[in-house]
């Protein structure tokens, strides 16, 4: 049986910024309003805090517990590399969708989650 080497250091060539842009395509299609459901959505616009994560760990905890407590939050994602990015998107579409809010896109790199009414 050969052996194979690994090259660890070689740099990833996988363009990450087009794959957050789908993910964010995605997320605010998944989540928008139509007019062919029932109710309002109930979307509370009272002050939102703003979030500027890093990396996916602590954003994601950041941003569940502002959700959770009921909170809006405004997530700028511009400060993550790409690939990070679209997992917390990822992560943050999830969180909605449990907790019955919205996602809205504000920016290019910001999106706004909302929790349900």
């Amino acid at each position: 049986m050969r052996e194979r080497s690994v090259d660890f250091g070689r740099v990833c060539r996988r363009d990450h910024a087009s794959e957050l842009e789908r993910s964010l395509e995605s997320a605010v299609r998944a989540n928008s309003y139509r007019l062919d459901r029932d109710a309002a959505p109930g979307v509370r616009l009272e002050a939102a805090l703003r979030v500027t994560p890093r990396d996916f760990g602590v954003g994601a905890a950041e941003i569940a517990e502002i959700l959770q407590a009921g909170r809006v939050a405004s997530i700028d994602l511009s400060h993550m590399e790409p690939y990070e990015a679209a997992r917390l998107l990822n992560y943050c579409h999830g969180l909605t969708v449990m907790a019955n809010g919205w996602i809205f896109r504000l920016a290019q790199s910001v999106i706004v989650i909302t929790p349900g009414s």
